[in-house]
């Protein structure tokens, strides 16, 4: 590895800020425990359990967004997670991120005692940092802060400031940040074919994703599902109602990649609609008013075939409104068929680990199951990462 991990650095008495990613689902105005939280709870353990006095800095949603909000709830999650590996260890949290307050409390922290400052994009030059180079978070903390450990692969695509703006401590990964790269590298060293499986709601990044894969030869079946799908079909003449935002932006590109790469590229030919009574399935040929929740069963068939012959795979995103009974077989037998598989398999993105836990499929039978999102693919992508470079002094 280029990087330092954290069993590599002297940790006792030394002010450590740890770079989490918090951020998760709000429901009833309170985040949702994730298994990212999870993950995350058992580094800041082990830091404090090394001695470190634990400064934590993570965000949750985007300015504007309605999941945008303060870490308070957050702090009351990581220190139950921590309690649970041991009793002794408690977080506190300040409503500051880099004021007086979060300030003289960092100064006061003794060794094995944790603080989670707040959300730090309530401050707008944290994610600016990317164009100025400048943010009064980096001028006002860096100088109490020993060691930096960067610990999610799921914010290091980004250039901001509580990623890459720490210049003068000792950088480091974090344990959930170093299982992710040996993830990614493991995948990187299996053969083909590659099958990549696009799934969820964002649409313009799974655009971006597929042209690169197909212009750079690095997938031999892309199998497309979600809401991504509907713009894909509607994008090749199929006669469906619904509106996705966003979709006349892509649509041309989308048409122009399909009809290019069209003995790669595999779209739904049935898929589940709502009615008012129950649910239907629907050949795409035919005219499609209602909204589509799912991938029909000749679909899944297909895909399912297809995902059996790979020798590696990535789901990134369901193929469905999962959630909802009725709409979650799809993304269920697509699951099935990469557990099934002897590929090594490689999901994350959208609500993927969400997926597989709420349609109850067994965790080891995958490859990996990664903690991060588009960060995931877009290492695929690139080969690295700007919070990876980082790490490793670029």
């Amino acid at each position: 590895m280029e990087y330092l991990t954290i069993d590599k650095v002297e940790l006792k008495d030394k002010t450590v800020f740890l770079r989490a990613d918090l951020n998760t689902t709000i429901k009833n105005n309170k985040p949702v425990c994730s298994p990212r939280i999870v993950e995350h709870a058992k580094t800041i353990a082990q830091l404090a359990l090394k001695e470190a006095k634990v400064v934590i800095l993570a965000h949750q949603g985007r300015k504007g967004d309605k999941d945008f909000t303060s870490l308070a709830e957050h702090a009351k999650i990581l220190d139950r997670e921590v309690k649970k590996i041991n009793k002794k260890l408690r977080v506190e949290f300040v409503a500051d991120i880099c004021g007086e307050k979060a300030i003289e409390k960092i100064k006061t922290l003794e060794s094995g005692q944790i603080l989670l400052l707040e959300n730090t994009r309530f401050l707008d030059c944290e994610t600016e940092y990317e164009k100025t180079n400048k943010c009064e978070l980096i001028d006002k903390l860096e100088p109490f802060c020993d060691v930096f450990v960067l610990d999610a692969l799921s914010v290091a695509h980004r250039a901001h400031a509580s990623v890459v703006g720490f210049k003068k401590p000792i950088k480091v990964a974090g344990p959930v940040l170093e299982r992710e790269l040996s993830a990614l590298q493991k995948f990187n060293e299996q053969d083909r074919p590659v099958v990549l499986i696009l799934g969820g709601a964002k649409i313009k990044d799974s655009t971006g994703i597929l042209k690169y894969w197909l212009e750079n030869n690095k997938a031999d079946y892309i199998l497309i599902g979600g809401l991504f799908a509907v713009v894909a079909l509607k994008a090749m003449g199929k006669k469906i109602k619904q509106k996705i935002e966003g979709e006349e932006e892509i649509g041309q590109t989308l048409k122009e990649l399909i009809e290019k790469h069209f003995a790669k590229i595999i779209l739904p030919e049935d898929v589940v609609i709502k009615t008012k009574a129950k649910t239907k399935v629907v050949d795409v040929e035919k005219e499609i008013e209602q909204e589509i929740y799912d991938i029909g069963p000749k679909t899944a068939k297909k895909f399912s075939h297809i995902i059996a012959k790979a020798k590696k795979i990535i789901f990134n995103g369901p193929m469905g409104v999962y959630e909802k009974k009725g709409f979650e077989k799809g993304t269920k037998k697509v699951l099935e068929a990469i557990t099934k598989s002897k590929a090594f398999s490689l999901v994350g993105g959208g609500n993927s680990a969400d997926a597989i836990e709420k349609l109850k499929l067994k965790k080891e039978k995958f490859g990996y199951i990664s903690l991060s999102g588009k960060a995931f693919i877009e290492y695929l992508t690139s080969g690295t990462l700007v919070g990876i470079e980082y790490l490793k002094g670029k």
